[in-house]
């Protein structure tokens, strides 16, 4: 492996100086003897030992992942040397000429390494310049270190590090080593790292293999740095509620806790040398074991392990369990605790021993919390969120239509997240077979993505559709950096919900290679039985609303066994979501698709065939040809991404009725691809569009409807003759947009979806920019026109959505209370953060038939929404914008025709407000959305995190 190569990794992994200074401060210090788990005090070089083994897994960010396998090898290791009894040498000088960073680690050795000629030496411990001499007594179960000085071409021997060969004992551990250290020479080929993995009972070959390389320098110094992450882990893999500091002391001291006077705990194996019972040892029981943690314990056991003692903390009950189930050939004492010990105590040494007086563990730098479960508790503590009741159905709508086979499951099995890079049932299995017919590669990777439907689940501090929209951002960055990495010649994007689709266009503006999207495709409807009509998720909303208001029933005998408003609310939760696709109205997904297209970027048709459709197979079957047509003919993204495909993808979604989110996404699209674009370019296509489509949310049809009458291209196709959409354009085709569709068939004679331009629902579009002395910067309004034109209330402001969501859960906000605007405030891109949409208020307003309440707010509204609603309000009240100065009681005014919302307050006294207003704290300070937040621009420059 060339110097070159070997680069990457050590700078990844390159040690931090203040990090080895403070350790050798430490070693400096007197040292107290520490004992082993058999009670004797441990040798420095057993120290070595154990520090050597356990620091091979920590160049890797999840070493949770073997975790459990890695930390009983490596103390199974340990405790094999404790048996030793000789005490290795000490030398006395010292070679090098600058100080060496694992000069302080115990066990080490001050003397310079032998010649690579001297084999016959003892197995010995070698670290940069210097070698330990172990003790004679070195087991078998051990890999024997022999002394190698490596040598580059001109250079003499200096640069050395240990090399462990591959001799080692039949049917034993074999041990991991990463390469750290200097690079080899040509003529001395680098050896893959032998894996440390108890169940591997036979190493690789020597011929296979050949010597790994060991610096235990940089080894140390990578343990430095991630010390307390390293412990961290392992306090939650055992379920210890201690500081990472106090847990390595504990460990060192051959405890798993701090006794405190309570119980001594031992490491969950160890050799039973003494046979002396435990302190205290309630529910003592022998169990006969082979295996723990899936760990092959047969050769230990040829090595003398005869009884292994368990710990009282270190044995969860799945443990416990797994050993009683599998009997064998050894005796094992096992201590079960009389009473549960609950996870959130700061000291988990026993029930009765409790932490020393005056201590605090999160006092210390460096503590972490961990909770867990109390033996026998729920383990669906975080999915109950969604499931429980019918707080939250549009999730559980979803999860039904994921697959959830009954109500028992979907309120009392746990949910466990699997992320893969790719699935057998995703269109990308087609596509890629359509690329490989071309003659060309297909590499599948994956990126993110949530749903906003079950992401709407949690109020407050649990919400979490703050993390939708910066998905959005995570889905370009990840696609562009695979896409540009990876050297990759074209890209085709397979986005299915709302965030993803403008996210997979910028990537496309981003890394400007060919690039084609194909849409997951649009939910089939929904049927209930108990209202007799179709349902969507929407209508999960909406019911959510009337259940709390009293105001749902069935059709037909209402409130007869079977059909109360509870079995009707688990009817529409069961029925609304029948299968595989984007939700199935003109919200957000369904208005991005369209939308999408018109830009040129899909093939026809790709926005409303069903994700279930025939036809959804064959446009994937048929990309493979087209997107070898984009890289024939060098047509990129940023050829399409024009100011007029803008224009007709605002033009589109204000004749079909879509989402305000479109209105963020537009901004945020263009401005990735360097295109002029603004509210007032929003506004002027609103103002000259008129309003055409009987889609839901304001309409009774979906999108499957629209399809079945023939689709986005037969609506393009419409528009093109009426010269409201430029069909001059160029698309991935390699032909214009009017080219694409001019054998679509026209829209069906008769059909009620899309209404003439001579008859539209409204003659301008649903999507206002309203200004005004609440929101200077901009606000987006969705006003269909079937709710009027202007609306004036008084105002009743919530600094957060859940403070509405309970309002209304009760019954507080009435109709006898006169023309109100809702106030929703705090919700913003950057005081979000993540600008949550609020579609369970908006959607419960309407349920409740409030149609004497508006609704403003600085944050989102779903696509589903609808009903007198006013967003994106700029600027934020996080930011110090006027929306954060009204008051409960002032009288807010909202006009669709001059485009303006106003409070009925003087300039003076909101001058007066503001001086009294303080920024609230951030909601987030760690985690995706704190960055989010620190990066996040206004919603009038369409929130993006990469400059606005």
């Amino acid at each position: 492996m060339s110097r070159t190569q070997m680069m990457p990794v050590q700078a990844l992994y390159s040690p931090i100086s203040d990090a080895i200074q403070r350790h050798e401060a430490g070693v400096r210090k007197s040292k107290k003897a520490v004992l082993t788990g058999s009670g004797r005090a441990w040798r420095e070089d057993e120290e070595a030992y154990l520090l050597q083994t356990r620091l091979q897994k920590m160049p890797y960010k999840h070493i949770a992942v073997h975790l459990n396998k890695t930390e009983l090898a490596c103390r199974l290791h340990y405790h094999q040397l404790s048996r030793g009894s000789t005490r290795r040498k000490r030398t006395t000088s010292c070679s090098s000429d600058s100080p060496d960073p694992a000069s302080g680690i115990p066990g080490l050795a001050a003397s310079p390494i032998p010649n690579s000629k001297s084999r016959s030496i003892s197995p010995a411990h070698i670290v940069g310049n210097y070698f330990a001499t172990a003790s004679p007594r070195l087991p078998a179960i051990l890999p024997k270190p022999e002394p190698v000085a490596v040598s580059h071409p001109g250079e003499s021997p200096q640069r050395h590090g240990i090399v462990m060969s591959e001799q080692s004992h039949e049917h034993l551990p074999s041990v991991t080593f990463r390469h750290g250290g200097p690079s080899y020479p040509s003529y001395h080929p680098p050896a893959p790292p032998l894996r440390l993995d108890c169940r591997e009972l036979s190493p690789p070959s020597a011929s296979a293999q050949g010597p790994v390389h060991v610096d235990l320098a940089r080894l140390h110094s990578i343990y430095e740095v991630h010390r307390n992450a390293f412990w961290a882990v392992i306090a939650g893999d055992y379920g210890l509620n201690m500081s990472p500091a106090a847990l390595e002391q504990a460990w060192k001291t051959g405890v798993c806790c701090p006794q405190h006077g309570g119980n001594p705990i031992t490491p969950i194996a160890s050799p039973d040398n003494d046979r002396k019972p435990l302190r205290r040892s309630p529910g003592l029981d022998k169990t006969r074991i082979s295996s723990i943690l899936g760990v092959d314990m047969e050769p230990m056991l040829r090595e003398g392990w005869r009884r292994l003692r368990l710990g009282v903390c270190v044995v969860p009950p799945s443990l416990v369990n797994t050993i009683a189930a599998r009997p064998a050939a050894v005796h094992c004492r096992q201590v079960v605790l009389k009473t549960p010990v609950s996870c959130t105590e700061p000291i988990m040494a026993s029930k009765d021993g409790g932490p020393a007086p005056g201590h605090d563990p999160k006092s210390s730098s460096d503590y972490v919390q961990f909770n867990c479960l109390p033996p026998g508790g729920p383990l669906n503590r975080w999915s109950t969120t969604l499931t429980r009741g019918h707080d939250f159905p549009g999730a559980q709508a979803m999860l039904y239509g994921a697959g959830v086979p009954n109500r028992e499951m979907m309120k009392n099995a746990p949910q466990v997240g699997i992320a893969t890079v790719w699935w057998e049932g995703n269109p990308c299995k087609i596509i890629k077979g359509a690329v490989e017919k071309q003659g060309m590669l297909g590499w599948q990777f994956n990126t993110v993505g949530v749903s906003d439907a079950i992401t709407m689940g949690g109020d407050g501090q649990r919400s979490r559709m703050r993390f939708s929209l910066q998905t959005r951002e995570l889905i370009a960055d990840s696609i562009e950096s695979v896409t540009s990495a990876q050297h990759h010649d074209a890209n085709i994007s397979i986005p299915g919900c709302d965030k993803n689709m403008p996210g997979v266009v910028m990537a496309a503006a981003r890394h400007n290679r060919p690039f084609i999207m194909v849409y997951g495709g649009t939910i089939r409807k929904g049927h209930s039985a108990l209202l007799e009509r179709h349902v969507n998720v929407s209508t999960c909303y909406e019911a959510a609303g009337a259940f709390a208001y009293g105001k749902l029933r069935a059709k037909t005998d209402a409130g007869a066994p079977g059909r109360e408003s509870a079995d009707v609310m688990e009817d529409i939760e069961r029925h609304s979501c029948p299968g595989a696709g984007a939700c199935g109205g003109m919200y957000t997904a369904n208005t991005m698709a369209t939308a999408i297209e018109a830009m040129g970027l899909t093939l026809p048709g790709s926005s409303s065939y069903p994700a279930l459709s025939p036809e959804k197979a064959r446009e994937c079957e048929r990309v493979g040809e087209v997107i070898k047509t984009t890289m024939e003919r060098d047509i990129r993204p940023r050829d399409l991404l024009t100011r007029a495909a803008f224009e007709n993808a605002l033009v589109l979604t204000m004749i079909l009725g879509g989402s305000t989110n479109g209105v963020l996404h537009f901004l945020a699209m263009a401005n990735t691809a360097g295109v002029p674009l603004t509210l007032d370019d929003v506004a002027r296509a609103s103002d000259r569009t008129p309003f055409l489509a009987d889609l839901a949310p304001s309409g009774k049809y979906l999108m499957e409807d629209l399809y079945e009458v023939g689709g986005t291209p037969s609506v393009l196709k419409m528009l093109i003759a009426k010269g409201l959409v430029d069909g001059s354009i160029p698309t991935v085709t390699g032909k214009t947009l009017a080219e694409n569709v001019a054998d679509w068939p026209s829209l069906d004679p008769g059909q009620q979806i899309i209404r003439p331009l001579e008859d539209p629902i409204k003659a301008s579009g649903h999507i206002r920019i309203l200004r005004g002395n609440i929101a200077p910067g901009g606000a987006v309004a969705k006003i269909t026109g079937k709710e009027g034109l202007s609306f004036t209330g008084r105002a009743r402001v919530f600094d957060r959505e859940r403070d509405l969501n309970e309002a209304l859960a009760r019954g507080d906000i009435r109709r006898e209370d006169g023309n109100l605007v809702l106030v929703v405030r705090y919700e913003g891109p950057k005081g979000g953060p993540g600008m949550p949409e609020q579609l369970r208020a908006s959607a419960a307003i309407m349920g409740a038939g409030l149609t004497n309440v508006a609704l403003v707010t600085d944050g989102r509204y779903s696509g589903a929404s609808h009903g007198f609603i006013v967003g994106h309000v700029v600027p934020e009240a996080a930011a110090g914008g006027p929306v954060a100065l009204v008051r409960d009681g002032d009288e807010v005014t909202i006009d669709a025709v001059l485009n303006r919302i106003d409070a009925a307050v003087s300039e003076a006294e909101m001058e007066r407000r503001r001086a009294e207003w303080k920024a609230p704290e951030p909601r987030v300070k760690r985690g995706v959305l704190a960055k989010y937040a620190r990066l996040v621009g206004d919603a009038s420059h369409g929130a993006v995190t990469d400059g606005w």
